[in-house]
């Protein structure tokens, strides 16, 4: 008989030790031990309905050896966080009919990912589509997600504005040999560009939206 290996890791949350060959791969380990078995359909990772993320990258588990994963933190779609794009996509896809749901882990992982890269609509997509889902599940939910992403790039390009903002206010200057920072004038609504509804909307840097992601960050 092959000889086995002690292999820990983290699985949703989750402190995993278990006795493993060379040859089991990830998904054995995940399907035996997750709320959800891996579905298995290609052996070859084409599918992509293996799909978890180790230490926050995605990989396919049913072509990486277990013992490749020891010591890591491993999530399924189950295990992301309760808030943030990832958790919204769940709940879209707990909504809806998804005729097989055999992918629906998969893509909670890939919307989560999208938006933790803060990935371009085309390029999300690309990322949404990398897999076939020949059910339509993925063409279902897909502008959901589009709308989700496009609100979490207004948010944060309203974040980056207010930073930039802030960052105008102060100038440096040496005095007597001294570097000192001093505030700099209030610039007026005309000058900054602001307007009744920026400062509204933008208070402190941050958006519902951002306080939102920040929470459901890995």
């Amino acid at each position: 008989m092959p000889k086995e290996h002690l292999l820990r890791l983290r699985l949703d949350g989750e402190r995993v030790t278990s006795r493993v060959t060379p040859a089991t791969t990830l998904s054995d380990v995940v399907s035996e031990r997750s709320a959800r078995p891996v579905p298995e359909e290609c052996d070859d990772g084409s599918c992509g309905r293996c799909l978890v993320s180790l230490e926050g990258n995605l990989v396919h588990a049913c072509i990486l050896l277990a013992l490749q994963a020891d010591g890591a933190n491993v999530v399924t779609g189950d295990g992301v966080p309760e808030r943030g794009i990832g958790a919204r996509m769940r709940r879209v896809l707990a909504s809806g009919e998804n005729p097989c749901g055999k992918c629906a882990s998969s893509l909670v992982l890939k919307a989560a990912d999208g938006a933790r890269r803060r990935l371009t609509a085309e390029d999300a997509r690309a990322l949404f589509f990398e897999n076939p889902c020949g059910c339509g599940t993925a063409e279902r939910v897909w502008p959901e997600l589009a709308a989700l992403l496009e609100a979490r790039r207004l948010a944060n390009a309203a974040v980056e504005r207010v930073k930039a903002k802030k960052g105008k206010k102060k100038r440096k200057f040496h005095h007597g040999g001294t570097e000192s920072t001093e505030e700099a004038p209030e610039p007026t609504k005309e000058e900054d560009g602001e307007t009744e509804q920026d400062g509204e909307t933008e208070q402190d840097g941050k958006t519902e939206q951002d306080d939102e992601e920040e929470s459901g960050t890995e």
